[in-house]
């Protein structure tokens, strides 16, 4: 996703330097699967320098990033800007 993300940021003239994210999994206990994926991003500040409109156009990018929507329909997918 934030691959994804930077490759967006860069045709926006953005560099996504020190951005980090935290990822949790959380499991489900019959049948055991994985039941949802928590995203905490880490902007280093990042989100408050750059323009509203373009930290939309990150986010979208990262929302409809081919590996989130590869994954099963009944992984719930919580993203924490």
């Amino acid at each position: 996703m934030l691959t994804i993300m930077a490759m967006k940021a860069r045709t926006l003239g953005i560099e996504l330097q020190g951005v980090k994210v935290q990822i949790e999994k959380k499991m489900q206990a019959a049948p055991r699967k994985v039941s949802e994926i928590v995203l905490h991003f880490d902007w280093q500040g990042l989100d408050q320098r750059i323009p509203a409109e373009h930290l939309a156009q990150l986010k979208e990018a990262g929302v409809t990033c081919p590996v989130a929507l590869s994954l099963d329909p009944s992984v719930k997918k919580t993203l924490v800007w």
